[in-house]
């Protein structure tokens, strides 16, 4: 029903008509935090059923409603990663991280949330910190990972000039601002929410807060990005999830530069900036705390624009005034650049 109900609106059947879309999907066209046993919105002891069952019935509807091929014959229906090409300026490579090789859900909320002895949540802290850091820990599943090395290095022997994701979550390393130290007594106080008034504190001990991104598979990114580097990829990634737009720098453990990452808003779902909040300057902090995070707009909704020729590759973020409405103003906030110069990538640089 969610699906035919998207499909009614005017504007969203002019999009699919204007240009083909390469489609591909993250948690909640099945629930929230989905991962390949479960989901953190899945609640079996509630009456909500088999895992399994659900899964195989948002899939279905997906193929029904999406314009997207199914997996040839004997193969999982959740086999959607492919690769697209595009002359020899890039090669688009679609994942799927979320119902084929995910590891189980791992979270703060869960774990801290109502914890207010400062040795038991440092406990949490360790034991969680553990689960993300386990090298057996997956988010694409070791079939994909193999297959996006080889079609990584395929791209690159076909002269391909870049290596693009269509990638459904945040790949760069991000933390929170030190809230504690960042934020007013004025703003402190203006904090209502139990579970940001949590994060405040967390925020000290300088650890990845989005565990449901890449940070929660600290060895898979690894392990991608060491495919990257043998392939010698240019590799740009395309995220959402976060309902936020971001310009990240990506660095591998042993910092050597992997790629840039293009974060794109959401239609119209809130993001950080809702709820943490009278804080303006709060995308201001987030680059400041992350030197993977070259630029971030926690507020707005719009869209993002990412042009390539074969020596540079240009992202456009554009925002929307009202998304109540058909009568709204775009505005461009930001424009950043990267370019190919001599077999390595620029710096990320603002052309606004």
């Amino acid at each position: 029903m969610r699906h035919a109900q998207y499909r009614s609106d005017p504007a969203l059947q002019a999009a699919h008509a204007l240009a083909p879309w390469i489609c591909t999907w993250d948690d909640h066209e099945s629930t929230n935090n989905s991962y390949r046993t479960g989901a953190q919105n899945h609640n079996p002891e509630e009456g909500e059923g088999d895992w399994s069952d659900r899964k195989q019935a948002a899939i279905q509807a997906y193929f029904e409603w999406i314009p997207l091929r199914e997996p040839a014959a004997g193969e999982i229906t959740s086999a959607v990663w492919r690769s697209f090409t595009f002359g020899d300026v890039a090669t688009i490579h679609a994942l799927e991280s979320r119902l084929t090789g995910r590891s189980p859900d791992v979270s703060w909320f869960d774990a801290l949330t109502g914890v207010t002895d400062q040795d038991v949540m440092m406990q949490r802290v360790a034991e969680t910190l553990e689960t993300i850091n386990d090298p057996a820990r997956t988010m694409l599943g070791s079939e994909q990972e193999a297959w996006l090395s080889g079609e990584l290095k395929s791209s690159v022997e076909r002269g391909k000039a870049w290596q693009v994701l269509a990638n459904q979550v945040v790949m760069a390393r991000t933390k929170l601002p030190n809230f504690q130290e960042t934020l007013t007594p004025e703003q402190l106080a203006a904090q209502d929410n139990g579970f940001v008034q949590t994060m405040v504190g967390f925020s000290a001990l300088g650890l990845p807060f989005n565990l449901d991104a890449w940070s929660g598979f600290p060895a898979a990114r690894e392990r991608l990005y060491a495919g990257a580097a043998a392939a010698d990829a240019k590799l740009i990634t395309l995220a959402g999830d976060t309902h936020t737009a971001w310009v990240n720098t990506l660095y591998d453990a042993e910092g050597g530069k992997r790629g840039v990452e293009f974060g794109c808003t959401s239609i119209t779902s809130p993001g950080t900036g809702a709820y943490i909040k009278g804080i303006p300057d709060l995308g201001e902090q987030f680059a400041d705390a992350n030197p993977e995070v070259n630029w971030h707009d926690p507020f707005n909704r719009g869209y993002t624009i990412v042009t390539l020729s074969k020596d540079t590759a240009r992202a456009e973020y554009r925002t929307v005034s009202n998304i109540l409405s058909r009568d709204y103003a775009v505005e461009t906030v930001a424009v950043y650049e990267t370019s190919q110069e001599n077999g390595t990538l620029s710096d990320l640089v603002s052309v606004a």
